[in-house]
């Protein structure tokens, strides 16, 4: 009986040893860790929600006098402004948060959530719309 009770004792030190830490979820330690020289992290969200939808919006608009790298370029142009950054920062933003694994996925998950609002949004206003008609 007491090697069973030893056994169990072990095994459940032994899960308890190997449960994964809280390295693995953002919270505000990490946020903290984010140099100051870098675009926050919520705003770099906005800001890469936004070029997603940049980018949608240039590959539908085919029918323009504008090609779709010079739409591009017109729109992040538009996107930098709106949200007080240059190139460069954005640039530096997304070095920095692409080599953070987490940073970069929780980012993304964050992005789509977005634009599944947006998209619902959207989706919701032509319904009502329709409707009235």
């Amino acid at each position: 009986m007491r090697v069973f009770v030893f056994v169990g004792i072990l095994s459940v030190l032994f899960i308890h040893a190997c449960a994964p830490d809280n390295s693995y979820t953002l919270n505000d330690k990490v946020l903290a860790e984010i140099p100051d020289s870098i675009i926050a992290f919520d705003s770099m969200v906005n800001i890469m929600t936004d070029i997603h939808l940049a980018e949608t919006w240039a590959r539908e608009r085919s029918n323009d006098s504008l090609n779709q790298d010079q739409r591009l370029a017109l729109y992040y142009a538009q996107i930098f402004h709106a949200h007080n950054i240059s190139l460069q920062q954005y640039n530096a933003a997304y070095a920095y948060y692409s080599s953070e694994p987490l940073l970069m996925n929780v980012m993304y998950q964050r992005v789509t959530e977005n634009l599944n609002l947006l998209e619902s949004t959207e989706a919701s206003k032509k319904n009502k719309s329709s409707n009235n008609e």
